[in-house]
């Protein structure tokens, strides 16, 4: 019997779930974005609908949306940047990255398959055929120009390179940004192993975690173990910021069929609350259909390590 290793196929999962053809002009992505900032919990299907685009894009759209806002939140509490981030079990994706860059010196992309970690090494590299995510980048780069009103008061360096960054007419520098972040710490990691199986004992100051706990077991009590090893490498006053899938019995890579662990937005909460994390903002999005895609959709945590307390 194969394992989810061997069963995941990282070329079609990104055929799946991220087109490298994605767009959307500015009129989509602020409704889009209206929608999400405006209600707690989004009929993405309705959404869809509504605009005129695939529950797929929307998704995506959303996703994005979300990431940009958690850069929001980062340039408020480390306004001169150079934060270090952990993301754990990246898979072979790097759009997690790209708003973040923009506020870290470096990013560790963790990934128990070796399929994934040389897909994400191979765009790292900038090799010919690894997956192609500029469409991703200029997504970004419109999102927080037009539409969530970024407008640095270029005080110190840090916010002068982001300007340049946001600014350019293309998404060359962006995508280099992204590049220096990870180019040596694209690491292999293990979800549920003390402190992710890295070698890197330290704690830090932003963690990510998306569509990959849940999506590496179908054993909730497993889901809990790997969500305890992730939060313990938030530094106290440091951030955690989660996606999720929705009551999710499965999901696709290709023609396969993945197990989860089917959890949502109360166990998100139960679970904050338990490892002392105070929840800084959580959407849901709901309308997917089970049936075909094995998930209702999807929950977005941002949270904040409550401090450490003199006794």
């Amino acid at each position: 019997m194969k394992t989810l290793q061997e069963e995941f196929d990282p070329k079609q999962y990104l055929a799946t779930y991220y087109p490298e053809d994605m767009r959307a002009d500015t009129d989509v992505l602020l409704r889009v974005s209206e929608t999400f900032e405006g209600m707690d919990d989004v009929s993405v299907e309705d959404l869809a609908r509504e605009i005129g685009i695939s529950r797929e894009a929307a998704e995506n759209l959303i996703i994005l949306i979300f990431l940009s806002s958690v850069f929001q939140e980062l340039s408020k509490a480390y306004p001169a940047g150079y934060i270090d981030v952990l993301d754990v079990g990246g898979g072979p994706t790097i759009y997690q990255h790209i708003a973040l860059s923009l506020q870290a010196d470096r990013i560790t992309h963790s990934e128990l398959s070796e399929r994934n970690l040389k897909e994400t090494l191979s765009w790292v590299a900038d090799e010919k055929g690894a997956h192609n995510w500029d469409a991703y980048f200029s997504l970004v780069q419109t999102i927080l120009l037009r539409l969530r009103g970024f407008n640095p008061l270029l005080a110190n360096d840090h916010e002068r390179k982001v300007n340049t960054i946001l600014t350019s007419d293309s998404v060359r520098l962006f995508r280099q940004k992204v590049r220096d972040c990870l180019r040596g710490h694209v690491v292999k990691g293990d979800i549920f192993q003390p402190n992710i199986g890295l070698e890197d004992q330290g704690q830090k100051d932003l963690v990510t975690s998306n569509f990959a706990v849940d999506s590496a077991t179908s054993d909730k009590s497993e889901w809990k173990k790997g969500m305890k090893n992730i939060m313990a490498k938030v530094k106290p006053g440091g951030f955690l910021s989660v996606t999720s899938l929705r009551n999710a019995d499965w999901y696709k890579a290709g023609d396969k069929k993945i197990p989860n662990a089917n959890i949502d937005e109360n166990d998100l909460r139960a679970i904050c609350a338990e490892e002392g994390f105070t929840i800084k903002r959580i959407k849901m999005i709901h309308g997917s259909d089970k049936e075909v895609d094995g998930y209702e959709g999807m929950v977005f945590l941002l949270a904040q390590k409550n401090p450490v307390t003199a006794t």
